[in-house]
């Protein structure tokens, strides 16, 4: 999709990339892979890069718990589940009275 964006709008690197590969004697279809495997290896590098730099960043950001571990899930770092909450439970005393709605039609 974003091959084919480019290719469309003049002036942009894609379409020059595009355009010297025409050039080249490539055909169209073959050009328009080449591009796109440009593009996807763009997008890949950019990605590993920002998991770097988090991953860089995580381990020098000041007030983490000491001994706080970091995972990796879907390339974020965040801390580990210990299977419990912070957060109390709900008050019931608060919650939606059912019974009392139903007589009030």
């Amino acid at each position: 999709m974003a091959a084919v964006t480019q290719i469309r709008n003049p002036g942009t690197a894609g379409r020059t990339y595009y355009d010297r590969r025409i050039a080249a004697g490539m055909p169209h279809r073959s050009a328009l892979r080449a591009l796109k495997r440009k593009v996807s290896d763009a997008i890949y590098r950019r990605l590993i890069e920002d998991a770097n730099a988090q991953r860089h960043k995580a381990v020098q950001r000041p007030g983490r718990a000491i001994g706080e571990r970091l995972c990796l899930q879907r390339g974020r770092l965040s801390p580990r589940a210990t299977g419990s909450s912070d957060k109390p439970l709900p008050d019931r005393t608060s919650a939606y009275d059912h019974q009392r709605a139903r007589n009030s039609c």
